[in-house]
């Protein structure tokens, strides 16, 4: 099975770096990616709220607006994809993840996920030149009914298999990778408080109504014309934030 793990934070208590508290996330970090040799699938780590753009759908008109969909003081600040053969062994390699000291890990299952990296030319991992990257989750009410063929458990327009083969056709040069997540009641959440491991059951309010996501890469003005065109429940919209670049 394959696990999306989310990080939370809030940004202004988040470690800074040249501190000794960032040096130390960094070791976490580090730590983890031991722990979880050989299960994380892929990871992107993203830019600071401020560059968030989401794209609202209210009936049939849509805007652009320069926020994160949901405006909680934790903000997500990246994610992993990690394989595990249960939700329990997922959950023993994100609890060592140092976000969960001062922030919020969730973990939840995917339905699916796709990478074209390898098969797509021109694209920036580190490595300049190349298209910026972009993390698209698209956000929504869910339902209780099952829907067919539907992950997230809604016969609407961003469970549509149809609607979202048209997009991904239309949007072919710009998709990288992607997936569908199960309904947040499937998830949890990672906290340690004064040493102490929280393991709580549903998601983070924020991502409470997450039902899939993309990475897509190319200009700003490109990705956020094309995710105006991503499939989306009434009232939902598609979150935008730029992927931070790591050097190689």
């Amino acid at each position: 099975m394959q696990f999306l793990v989310l990080l939370y934070a809030d940004e202004s208590t988040m470690p800074v770096p040249g501190t000794v508290d960032f040096e130390r996330d960094m070791v976490g970090f580090a730590a983890f990616g031991e722990v979880a040799s050989g299960a994380i699938v892929a990871g992107v780590a993203l830019e600071q709220r401020s560059t968030a753009r989401t794209v609202c759908h209210v009936g049939d008109s849509v805007e652009v607006v320069a926020r994160t969909f949901a405006e909680t003081d934790e903000t997500l600040g990246g994610l992993y994809v990690l394989e595990a053969v249960s939700m329990e062994g997922a959950l023993a390699m994100a609890r060592h993840l140092p976000v969960a000291i001062y922030g919020t890990v969730e973990v939840r299952p995917l339905g699916q996920w796709f990478d074209r990296s390898t098969t797509m030319s021109g694209l920036s991992h580190g490595a300049s030149p190349g298209p910026a990257r972009y993390l698209a989750t698209i956000h929504g009410p869910e339902s209780t009914t099952v829907g067919a063929g539907a992950v997230n458990g809604a016969d609407s327009p961003d469970n549509d298999p149809a609607a979202h083969q048209r997009f991904a056709h239309a949007a072919t040069d710009l998709i990288i990778a992607g997936g569908a997540l199960h309904p947040s009641p499937s998830a949890a959440t990672i906290r340690v408080r004064d040493g102490a491991l929280q393991i709580s059951e549903g998601g983070f309010p924020a991502t409470d109504t997450a039902r899939a996501l993309y990475i897509m890469g190319g200009t700003s003005e490109a990705v956020i014309e094309m995710a105006t065109h991503i499939p989306v429940v009434a009232g939902g919209g598609v979150e935008l934030r730029p992927v931070m670049e790591l050097d190689s």
